[in-house]
């Protein structure tokens, strides 16, 4: 007997892709607001790794040509997206470290620079670096060093 296998089309997909990236995108800055309270911490933790680890799946069975961005848009949309969720990291709070905090944004935003240039001269699909620009580790690290008291 074979076991059946979930694998969606190209517009399911696409959504499915979209539906993430949005998650990702847009639900961290609302988080970042409503970290001080345990459940919705724990919540919202859970959720964007879950995302994470949907998109990783994704990365693994998307067939190569069914990406159709080309890499510059790519490159923009990543990069641009950690850029966004690293400003509302920061924005989120109002006091606290912002120095440290910016430090470790520029860090972030340093790696991910070297990462993307690794995955584009590798030849692999500069999408496998939204696993870190998006992660949600990686916007929690500079909110907590913003928002911790001097």
């Amino acid at each position: 007997m074979t076991t059946a296998r979930f694998r969606p089309g190209r517009p399911a997909r696409f959504r499915i892709w979209a539906v993430l990236t949005l998650l990702l995108l847009l639900g961290q800055p609302g988080w970042c607001f409503l970290i001080g309270y345990r459940t919705v911490f724990w919540m919202g933790l859970t959720l964007f790794i879950a995302a994470l680890a949907a998109f990783a799946v994704l990365l693994v069975t998307t067939p190569p040509d069914a990406l159709r961005l080309p890499a510059r848009q790519s490159w923009w949309l990543i990069f641009g997206g950690m850029l966004w969720l690293q400003g509302w990291a920061l924005g989120a709070s109002g006091r606290g470290d912002h120095l440290a905090a910016a430090g470790i944004s520029l860090a972030l935003l340093g790696v991910m620079l070297v990462l993307m240039e690794m995955l584009r001269r590798s030849d692999k699909a500069l999408w496998w670096g939204t696993l870190l620009a998006w992660n949600p580790l990686a916007t929690l690290l500079p909110l907590m060093l913003a928002v911790a008291q001097p």
